[in-house]
């Protein structure tokens, strides 16, 4: 668990490609990012906290990270936001789990609201903006606090998230660079691994040192 002033954030690792579903929360009210799968953990975090739901929110459409939208939809009557430009994304990657990972991802949820025409999020007086980081999918985005970022596949600790499954190396060259100019101390909380920093990735990650490299060869 993190935990900054005035908000905290619940960390579950769930399914069977260990996603970070983060509960970002004032004490009662939270916003439920990425639920990759296993509804009933997440669910029942929830539920021992004593929150109330306000918004779903995923970083992109790969069904690692929404396939217990549905579940939480129904339990918490809560409206779920992601881009719109992932849609077809959610098809392919639905068809994938089936295909060749042998996982049942269910019916796809639908986007009740573009996540982009959120000006910001306020949890517990802290607001969070969303900034679309294009790369890894064509609507991948990050959400951004003062103190702390949520990458989602964007930006890994020693690493980023792979862009052949939908994404795209310019786009992502372009993301890694906005990421580049955010400040050092600003923890980066991603959709698979372990935290890390702004700095950290600047300094190790070979793909924040020289997002170009993921173009060189083209």
């Amino acid at each position: 668990m993190g935990r900054e002033e005035g908000y905290r954030i619940e960390t579950i690792v769930v399914g069977a490609l260990e996603t970070n579903c983060y509960i970002l929360h004032d004490g009662k009210r939270a916003v439920v990012i990425d639920p990759g799968d296993e509804g009933d953990r997440i669910a029942k975090l929830i539920d021992g906290l004593n929150l109330e739901v306000g918004m779903i929110l995923a970083t992109h459409g790969h069904f690692d990270h929404i396939m217990a939208v549905n579940m939480l939809k129904k339990l918490y009557d809560a409206p779920f936001y992601m881009s719109r430009k992932d849609e077809e994304i959610i098809k392919k990657s639905y068809a994938i789990a089936r295909s060749y990972l042998g996982i049942d991802p269910g019916d796809p949820p639908e986007i009740d609201r573009d996540i982009v025409e959120l000006s910001s999020i306020d949890v517990g007086g802290e607001k969070f903006k969303i900034i679309e980081t294009p790369g890894h999918t064509p609507g991948s985005v990050c959400i951004l606090g003062s103190r702390v970022i949520f990458t989602g596949d964007t930006l890994f600790a020693g690493g980023i998230g792979r862009i052949d499954f939908g994404g795209n190396p310019h786009d992502m060259v372009r993301s890694l660079r906005m990421l580049r100019n955010l400040p050092d101390d600003l923890l980066v909380y991603p959709g698979h691994g372990n935290t890390t920093s702004i700095g950290h990735e600047k300094n190790n990650n070979p793909y924040m040192i020289n997002p170009d490299i993921l173009v060189r060869n083209l």
